[in-house]
């Protein structure tokens, strides 16, 4: 229903802002931010 679907949104957004910090973070550094991706 809606809150499912308000849900799932938010989760896109979620993955979008955290693309985004890595994106300035690598920007600003030179280093890729990985501290979980391993």
């Amino acid at each position: 229903g809606q809150a499912h679907l308000a849900a799932r949104h938010l989760e896109r957004i979620g993955d979008h802002i955290t693309n985004i910090a890595e994106n300035i973070y690598f920007f600003i550094t030179g280093n890729r931010y990985e501290s979980y991706n391993k």
